[in-house]
């Protein structure tokens, strides 16, 4: 069973009786394009493959950045997969992302949101925790969080747990990629779609939020993410 790396220990009584878990790129840091450029330009000598692993990079978005280097190179570089190759190409891309992620912006309204509402506040993210947790520092948003999770704990799991502390409370996750609706689903929450820098989710037919500007229409979307999930319990 994979460890959770949380520090969590009795449950917390939210202010208003929500916890609100929130995916990192995309969803507080408008980091997702930045980090599809970085990734994509350790492959820049392979001109060939850059529009199929430009795809791929899209399509996958909030899949770790081990899982996505691996299939690249093994399905769509087709070259032979060995550690110390992979691990060259994480070295690459985390020396890179300390310098692009120093300044990166925040999602519109997400400090202000924070700021005004008494809500529980959780970070699960497949970046890794001390990654995450050097942008909520830098950003001054830290101190509002419960804890964070990350690359080391699966979404799916780390939603459990935070329910499963929070028993009889409201909780709703708000992510940008279809592995965080697939990992809502999973444990049983309901899910908000943060379309703030891509739509990821074109057509479907769930709770879509742009950004966190507006207090009236963020709380509408809670409360039409959490009916729809009680339409399907």
């Amino acid at each position: 069973m994979t460890q959770i790396h949380g520090t969590l220990g009795a449950a917390v009584t939210p202010l208003n009786s929500t916890v609100v878990v929130l995916d990192l790129d995309g969803v507080i840091v408008k980091s997702n394009s930045i980090k599809h450029q970085a990734m994509l330009s350790m492959f820049e000598e392979e001109s060939a493959h850059q529009e199929d692993i430009s795809r791929y990079l899209l399509a996958n978005n909030g899949v770790p950045r081990r899982t996505k280097i691996v299939a690249i190179l093994a399905n769509i570089l087709e070259v032979e997969v060995a550690e110390e190759l992979v691990s060259g190409y994480l070295d690459r891309y985390d020396a890179a992302l300390v310098h692009l992620l120093f300044a990166v912006p925040l999602v519109d309204g997400i400090a202000e949101f924070m700021a005004r509402n008494g809500y529980t506040y959780y970070v699960c993210s497949s970046a890794p925790k001390q990654e995450v947790e050097r942008q909520l520092s830098r950003a001054g948003l830290a101190s509002h969080f419960t804890d964070v999770f990350g690359l080391d704990t699966p979404k799916a799991e780390a939603l459990r747990h935070i329910k499963l502390s929070h028993a009889g409370t409201a909780i709703v996750f708000l992510g940008d990629s279809q592995g965080d609706h697939r990992a809502a689903d999973a444990a049983g929450v309901p899910f908000i779609a943060v379309v703030a820098e891509r739509d990821n989710f074109p057509g479907e037919n769930v709770v879509k939020l742009k950004n966190f500007s507006s207090p009236d229409v963020v709380q509408e979307s809670f409360r039409e993410a959490f009916a729809r999930h009680a339409a399907q319990s």
